[in-house]
């Protein structure tokens, strides 16, 4: 949780306040790692202990827990919009809405070669659901490939092979794809759904230390701030999401230490707890509220996604 808690600090910061995280678009490549790393340990577990993986009750699951948050916000941004937004937008916004409800938000601003990284031409309320999109779409591919894996080669290995090569194919588009589109392509996401992946997959046969936590911590912080490309950015903080999730339980493992509890009340772990609501409405805040008070967002308006 304190891990998802770097993370969506990072990202908040990057679109309220650019300055004092250059790089906090990176929170959504951390939590693809912590992704990868929770659901490989879950459907590991269950074939471990059935023989098989029940698809069904894995995509309920998902379901029951995610849909109906997600849905939420997208029918109150969907509203708001309309209330308040130009007519001229109301088309662009009702279409992003539909591609949000179906996980295909990423492909939708693909298509329309969106450059992420120029905030300013973002004016969408449902653009941050691109992440959700690629999760999802991992989650559907990674479950099948895994079962098929396991079913076929008859290995406990052969988890680790599969996510291993599609892993290097999809850091290989990831590398090579310098269309406008390229980040939200699930095809160059992959790669760091599988970094988590093998962490979980690999877990019991190496003994992390807090030595190596401290690494990871050190390499994500590093990226936020250092002042390179993408491509290297990316790498480092995913780099240093794995090495954080591998670094065990000791007492100085940044993730720990930063647990620690006041009277109580433990800040980061709740932060961590609150990461998918915070995600999921800081944008439409971030995008609704200059249209409603007729001035751009403040860094003091951050209290509105709170609730």
């Amino acid at each position: 949780q304190v891990l998802r808690a770097l993370a969506i600090l990072a990202v908040v910061g990057y679109h309220f306040l650019p300055e004092i995280a250059p790089n906090g678009y990176l929170g959504v490549d951390i939590f693809f790692v912590i992704s990868g790393f929770l659901i490989t340990g879950l459907l590991i577990r269950e074939f471990e202990n059935t023989g098989t993986i029940v698809f069904k009750n894995f995509f309920a699951r998902r379901a029951k827990r995610l849909l109906p948050a997600a849905f939420l916000t997208i029918l109150v941004s969907l509203l708001v919009s309309f209330l308040i937004a130009p007519k001229s937008w109301w088309s662009q916004t009702w279409n992003e809405a539909l591609a949000s409800i179906f996980y295909v938000q990423n492909w939708l601003l693909l298509g329309k070669e969106v450059d992420y990284l120029q905030q300013d031409a973002a004016i969408s309320p449902f653009q941050h659901f691109w992440s959700l999109s690629v999760e999802e779409q991992f989650y559907f591919i990674w479950p099948l490939l895994m079962l098929a894996s396991l079913l076929v080669w008859k290995s406990k290995n052969s988890p680790i092979i599969a996510i291993s090569v599609l892993g290097v194919a999809s850091f290989a588009w990831f590398v090579l794809d310098d269309s406008a589109g390229a980040f939200f392509n699930t095809f160059g996401r992959i790669w760091e759904f599988a970094f988590g992946a093998l962490v979980a997959l690999t877990l019991r046969n190496f003994k992390g230390n807090s030595s190596i936590a401290i690494l990871g911590w050190a390499l994500m912080l590093a990226a936020i701030y250092l002042p390179l490309g993408n491509t290297s950015v990316t790498l480092i903080a995913v780099l240093g999401a794995s090495l954080a999730l591998k670094g065990g339980v000791g007492a100085l493992n940044p993730g720990n230490a930063l647990s620690f509890s006041v009277a109580g009340f433990r800040p980061f772990v709740w932060i961590g707890d609150l990461s998918y609501s915070l995600y999921r409405w800081h944008w439409p805040v971030l995008k609704i509220i200059p249209w409603f008070l007729d001035r751009p967002t403040e860094f003091s308006d951050l209290w509105l996604i709170t609730g």
